[in-house]
């Protein structure tokens, strides 16, 4: 696209190449030349010519549990909070109950929750139910380091690794 630049004559804000119709007050344009060439943008001229790319979908989240078979949720949250130098807020809810979480930069995120039963009875993680609290950490860029952090703890190990879609 070629720049605005002011035509005097006419006082009117025009393009290069345009005039100004005589009562319409408004451009038209003349017919472009064939000997000028088509300019493209760098990154147009590196994606092969200007092409509209989709929308980009984010990927799934990887969501890492851990389970605790004798810490408590406080116990956990405070040896948790020393192994990797983040701060925990507590949080009461009425979906989640009493937790502990972070939320660190590039949508990290680290969930302390206690295997507790809901109003219907059941437990949190029903399919494991010998594990008192987990540890959850989600779309972490740290996540190897903070496995290794959680096995210096003792008594944490990983209950499994899912992919989650973000909302």
């Amino acid at each position: 696209m070629k720049p605005l630049q002011h035509r005097p004559a006419t006082s009117a804000w025009c393009r290069p190449g345009h005039q100004l119709a005589p009562n319409r007050r408004r451009a038209v344009a003349e017919p472009p030349s064939l000997r000028e060439p088509i300019t493209m943008s760098a990154p147009a001229r590196l994606l092969g010519g200007a092409r509209a790319e989709p929308p980009a979908v984010p990927p799934p989240a990887l969501r890492d549990a851990y389970g605790s078979r004798t810490r408590g949720v406080e116990d956990l949250a405070l040896l948790v909070a020393q192994a990797l130098d983040v701060a925990f807020v507590f949080r009461d809810s009425y979906d989640h109950g009493e937790h502990y979480d972070y939320h660190g930069p590039g949508g990290e995120q680290i969930e302390i929750k206690q295997n507790a039963e809901d109003d219907d009875g059941e437990l949190m993680e029903p399919a494991h139910p010998q594990y008192r609290s987990f540890v959850y950490v989600t779309q972490s860029p740290r996540a190897q380091a903070i496995a290794q952090a959680l096995a210096r703890i003792g008594d944490v190990e990983l209950v499994r690794c899912e992919l989650i879609d973000q909302d």
